[in-house]
């Protein structure tokens, strides 16, 4: 477990709490603390007079800061003598602060670096800052914001300030909560003396705990007490709740003095490894006059019998007191009596029944006792206050601070980044591959600009100058991020444990939204348990928009130095996977930024960036309203206000198959415009010269989105009969499906989708030249096509479900073969298939991968079959489509992809079938099959690919061609 012990202001000899000493304006912190330590006393903490700053948006705005900065800094002495510490006051008033949203945060952040710069915090004399709130009190989101902002801005400027939070009245109404979250941001407290005495519930000794306790001494008991006196009776007040150190108001160096030497007399009384306790403790019990003691400490150790008492006696020179102890039958009591004020030595005596006892004329008396006996032991230590462990408002708290004292020294940096995009698997190939090579400059001035540098399909290099439509696949931004300091929380958090990442233990912080009205993020982070900086951030994001249904990013952080040796923690690497939405259906695709050469403060950032902007590559700039490229305009850039919403498209090529007595021409665009006529709504569409396929989409929630669909076609589907290996030509059909419908797809969770779809479908039956005249075949025959699929993809792994169940409505009563009766198809059919796939990456963009899935249904035709082709599933690799149909088919396989010199991308695939067509045989058949598929970039800009099938095993008697083939040509257009 990681340690979590606050280190103290200042650590004191002996049980006694420390002093504080608060010096009236115009004192000389130095000469107080000589006055103090010229008594014997070294340790002690000196709070200057509070400086008043008042928030709000009128005229006097931040103008009562008293004094200014440059007479702030000049009054601080250089440094103190060894053993004391100087701490600032703040009293800070809240008024009402115009605004709302991130504008008024901004004000608070603006007025509050002006706060923290006129302190002078960075003396070396200063150690520590005590934070007060005057004045009528604020709501309590502005009060949590203001001071929690205050406190890491104050951190950041001097990274180790010890932070005490004043508690006032106000401030303890407030609920459990809402005062845990603020002293989150607080090493230590300071209380009223009355706030502890009237703690009897225990409330603020469980809100403080782990944190320095120090109690004001608000006044003297009794006229004409002195300081030491307030001292003295504060620290034995009617609490059994001892503080660590002591507030008390000291006018003159004199008072120092007097406090120095008591508190050197009673340290000295006592060596090292007491422990102060209630009264109750003691091995003693102490009476005044024959009744027990009402007020006192005791102070016990656990390597020795030897005991010391505080007691108020109410005692003057003129009315002495009589002090008995009363020890338990048959121990010997050794003692003697001093007044804590001065040290004077009191005389001791035993009273008639023997037992010790001192006149005291002192109103606080010490005994130093020593007891031996039949009862003699050594006595148990006591009040254990330590913690080991943060609430997860404290880890929070030391991350803010943490990332703010970067900030303060960040002032720009660059870095290469090569961001790879992987896309799932499509019919015409295993996946598609993107690689981005870019230059990133941010500086503090809201720069965050990226520069594309060069551009890879499947591992081929494109010419410079080459736009990749980075924006139309970015997420929408998160305005609030978690852990960021915020008026307006929007996120819980819990401590989810510790883990260890990298050698370094870490806390685990669970973030959740606590609003669905607004896009936040859900997830963890792991913050170093040391040093509080950001080891790994996990987040996942549900926006609704129309072409984003799930994010999940997984940002793993390191240290990188400066020139000058200073370290700050960026970005080394992230992982992110996402559902988009393309054709009303759930798309993975996996991003994967690795980034490089960072540096760091350099004199050359802005040069760099001056070349960059010049240049004729593509750039970008992270913006609030997401990422927006940069538009050359002359010898400038120019940010687009708005997205592009649009990419199309050119392909042409040709597909050569076994099902074909011809090769088939593609050739047509494809188009999709993701805000389709500015409703929201995505249009998906693809003309290929014989068909045409089209998908309107339209968001209704962060998790469902609906569309309609519709698809024509006039690339038939020769389906084939075989007796054997000689197919019966005779019964040769053709037939074109059209069909319209709708999907509904439900993002469950993100990587988890769950799809459903009704579709009527018009199948157009064709004679062949070869086809029976006596084979009678329907004309047109409709479908009810329904189904449902979920889908999961994680790490490069997917999973997918699907189902479909089919109802054949009218027109399929005309079917039935040469000489026979009429022969209708089966009503309805069931189809099914489950597959797995999962890739991985070999080196910079070289990837293999491995697939399985199982094909089965009921009520199977040879209308209904599943067809293996380039355009349908199941793919069984070289198998001509057309040749042969199954019932069941259950198919495994590998692929692996290698691009060379960054000019040709070069990918082999192997497959195993075993197939079942219960028509023919309730035996499976196997088959062996290889894709190899090459590509390359083209000219003007296109990227070429071909891929040859070839059949190794299944029926190759029924072949006219082992082999099928297509060629691609692909040519992004400009937007």
């Amino acid at each position: 477990m990681v340690a979590a012990g606050l280190a103290t202001a200042a650590a004191s000899a002996g049980p006694l709490p420390r002093l504080t000493i608060a010096i009236p304006a115009g004192g000389d912190p130095a000469q107080m603390v000589r006055a103090v330590q010229s008594a014997g006393l070294r340790e002690l903490v000196v709070l200057l007079p509070p400086v008043t700053w008042r928030f709000d948006g009128g005229d006097q705005a931040d103008r009562t800061l008293a004094p200014s900065r440059e007479a702030a800094v000049t009054s601080l002495p250089a440094a103190l003598p060894a053993g004391a510490q100087l701490h600032r006051l703040v009293a800070v008033e809240i008024g009402a602060i115009p605004g709302s949203g991130r504008a008024r945060q901004e004000a608070v952040e603006a007025r509050t670096s002006m706060l923290v710069a006129a302190l002078g915090l960075e003396a070396q004399s200063v150690a520590g800052l005590a934070i007060e709130v005057v004045g009528p009190p604020p709501s309590q989101d502005v009060l949590s914001f203001l001071l929690a902002t205050i406190v890491v801005q104050a951190r950041a400027a001097k990274p180790g300030l010890h932070v005490d939070l004043v508690l006032t009245p106000d401030l303890l109404g407030r609920p459990d909560d809402a005062l845990a979250r603020l002293l989150a941001y607080a090493d230590s407290v300071t209380v009223s003396r009355e706030a502890v005495e009237s703690d009897r519930d225990g409330r603020l000794r469980r809100l403080a705990a782990g944190r320095s306790l120090t109690v004001k001494a608000d006044g003297p008991v009794q006229a004409g007490a002195g300081v030491v006196e307030t001292f003295l009776d504060t620290m034995l007040g009617n609490s059994e709740l001892v503080p660590d150190a002591i507030l008390v108001k000291a006018q003159a160096p004199a008072d120092g003095s007097a406090l120095g030497r008591a508190i050197w007399f009673l340290t000295q009384s006592m060596p090292g490894g007491y422990e102060i306790a209630p009264l109750a403790r003691a091995p003693v019990a102490p009476e005044i006059d024959g009744k027990p003691a009402a007020s006192g400490r005791a102070f016990v150790a656990g390597h020795t019998p030897d005991a010391g008492l505080l007691v108020r006696t109410g005692a003057t020179r003129g009315s002495p007191r009589a002090l008995t102890l009363a020890a338990a039958t048959g121990d010997t009591v050794q003692f003697a009596c001093f007044d804590a004020v001065d040290g004077r030595r009191q005389p001791a005596t035993f009273d008639g029944t023997g037992r010790p006892s001192c006149g005291t004329d002192a109103p606080y008396t010490f005994l130093h006792v020593r007891r031996s006996g039949s009862q003699e032991r050594l006595f148990e230590a006591v009040d254990v206050r330590g913690r080991a462990e943060l609430s997860v408002e404290e880890v929070i708290a030391r991350w803010q601070a943490a990332r703010e004292a970067e900030r303060r020294t960040l002032d720009h940096y660059s870095a290469v980044c090569l961001q790879a995009l992987h896309f799932e698997a499509s019919n015409f190939g295993v996946g598609v591959d993107v690689a981005l090579e870019l230059r990133l400059f941010v500086d503090r001035n809201g720069v965050n600009d990226w520069v594309q540098t060069g551009l890879f399909v499947n591992g081929v290099r494109f010419k410079k100058g080459r736009e990749f439509p980075l924006p139309q696949l970015e997420p929408e931004r998160v305005m609030t991020k978690p852990l960021e300091l915020s008026m307006d929380e929007k996120y819980r958090y819990r401590l989810d444990g510790v883990e260890q990442i990298d050698g370094r233990m870490c806390y685990v912080i669970g973030v959740e939204p606590t609003t669905s009205t607004e896009r936040l993020y859900a997830g963890r982070v792991w913050i170093d348990g040391v040093t509080f900086r950001q080891v790994r951030m996990q987040f996942e994001q549900r926006s609704g928009s129309n072409n984003l249904a799930s994010h999940v990013e997984t940002q793993d952080f390191g240290p990188v130095r400066d020139a000058e040796g200073r370290e700050f923690t960026l970005l080394q690497r992230v992982l992110t996977e996402e559902t988009l939405n393309m054709a009303g259906r759930a798309v993975t695709l996996e991003r994967l930024y690795r980034f490089s050469d960072y540096q760091v403060n350099t004199g050359e950032f802005a040069a760099n960036l001056d070349t960059a902007r010049r240049s004729a590559e593509p750039m970008y700039r992270d913006t609030a309203e997401g990422l927006r490229a940069l538009r050359k305009e002359g010898d400038q850039r120019v940010v687009e206000t708005a997205s592009g919403k649009r990419i199309r498209s050119l392909v042409g090529g040709v597909m050569v198959d076994g099902t074909y007595n011809f090769p088939v021409p593609l050739a047509g665009v494809s188009w999709v415009d993701f805000d389709f006529r500015g409703k929201g709504s995505q249009l998906s569409t693809v003309f290929a010269g014989l068909f045409l396929a089209g998908n309107l989409s339209k968001q209704r929630g962060p998790k469902l989105r609906t569309s309609i669909e519709a698809s024509l076609s006039a690339l038939p589907v020769t389906d084939r009969l075989f007796d054997g290996d000689v197919e019966l030509k005779g019964r040769r059909v053709r037939w074109f499906e059209q069909s319209a419908g709708a999907v509904a797809v439900w993002q469950a969770r993100p990587g988890l989708s769950l799809s459903a779809s009704g579709r009527l479908a018009a199948i157009v039956f064709q004679r062949t030249g070869e086809t029976d005249p006596a084979l009678a075949i329907p004309s047109v025959g409709t479908l009810l096509r329904t189904w449902i699929e979920a889908k999961y993809a994680r790490r490069s792994l997917e999973l997918t479900a699907y189902a479909e169940p089919v109802v054949r409505l009218t027109g399929w009563n005309d079917y039935h073969e040469p000489g026979g009766d009429a022969a209708d198809p089966p009503r309805s059919y069931l189809k099914y298939w489950f597959e797995a796939t999962k890739y991985t990456y070999v080196g910079k963009l070289t990837r293999a991968g491995l697939s399985a899935a199982y094909y089965g249904g009921a009520q199977l035709d040879r209308f209904s079959r599943y067809h293996s082709s380039f355009l349908a599933k199941p793919r069984i690799l070289g198998l001509p489509s057309g040749v042969d149909a199954f019932d069941t088919v259950a198919v495994a396989g590998g692929y692996y992809g290698v691009n060379i010199l960054e000019l040709v991308r070069f990918e082999g695939a192997y497959n195993h079938a075993w197939v079942r067509n219960r028509d023919e045989s309730s035996a499976f058949r196997q088959f062996d099959g290889l894709d190899f598929d090459i590509g390359t970039g083209g000219p003007w800009g296109t990227y070429l690919q071909a891929t040859v099938g070839v059949s190794l095993r299944g029926n190759l008697a029924r072949y006219s061609s082992r082999w099928g083939a297509y060629v691609l040509i692909f040519k992004p257009m400009k937007n």
